[in-house]
């Protein structure tokens, strides 16, 4: 009895060690699990910009006229630039009224003298019509959208000569941003591997197979950049040659590899 005892517990012993040890193969102790992320930049391929167009009359009805003619004078000039109507939005009209001021003119006159000259003078003449409406005002704001980033140069040029002013509310955006986020995406997980390997060697065992992969972001709603649109001077062209700086795009992964 003795000995079959003994038997049964040296089985016993073999069991649980193989059991052990085909828990082991799957678990946490053989394997190395990371974190990385990666940034690529990417240049931006459109833009959009807002603008205000102006134009004035003496009455309400010649302001809105000369306001409907400033704007498609603008949508003809964007049309050269291959820019479809469908991009270009057209706010609706702002009317201001412009009242007059007082003061003293110096109005001119002459007269002929004793000796039959003619002489110059000036008369000083006092007028006040600040109370009085002389005229309007009218601005409409433009806003163009999805238009080619390296295009935005000639666009300024085109629609100052048309009449725009007061530029605002630029942004450089990326068309693709599936392909960019790839890129970002492939990269991480490059990234995770090339640390799991540094981890493996210092701790001396060597990277398997991956065995594990979460990705930990997403493919951004929007990948854009707004740019201070303040500096562009329609009077200074040279502050028409704005480009745009690359625009990142971030992705971080969590690979686990197996380890031996």
């Amino acid at each position: 009895m003795k000995r079959f005892a003994g038997i049964l517990v040296a089985a016993l012993m073999v069991c649980l060690f193989a059991v052990g040890c085909a828990g082991e193969s799957g678990s946490a102790g053989n394997a190395i699990t990371v974190s990385a992320s990666s940034k690529t930049e990417v240049a931006p391929e459109v833009a959009n910009i807002a603008f205000t167009v102006h134009a004035s009359g003496d009455s309400e009805q010649a302001a809105r006229a000369a306001g409907d003619q400033a704007t498609s004078a603008v949508m003809a000039r964007l049309r050269t630039l291959g820019i479809a109507d469908e991009s270009v939005a057209v706010g609706n009209y702002d009317l201001i009224p412009r009242y007059g001021t007082e003061g003293v003119a110096l109005v001119p006159y002459g007269y002929e003298d004793e000796m039959g000259n003619w002489v110059e003078a000036y008369e000083e003449v006092y007028y006040d019509d600040s109370g009085n409406i002389v005229g309007y005002d009218v601005s409409a704001r433009v806003k163009v959208s999805n238009f080619a980033a390296d295009r935005l140069g000639q666009l300024l040029r085109e629609t100052v000569d048309a009449g725009a002013t007061n530029f605002g509310e630029l942004t450089f955006q990326i068309k693709n941003r599936d392909a960019a986020y790839q890129t970002a995406l492939s990269s991480a997980v490059d990234a995770a591997h090339a640390k799991a390997e540094s981890l493996a060697k210092a701790s001396g065992v060597y990277v398997g197979r991956m065995v594990n992969l979460v990705e930990n972001s997403s493919v951004p709603e929007e990948i854009i950049t707004e740019v201070d649109a303040t500096v562009i001077d329609p009077a200074n062209p040279a502050t028409f040659e704005l480009v745009a700086d690359k625009i990142p795009v971030e992705a971080s992964v969590t690979v686990s590899y197996a380890i031996s």
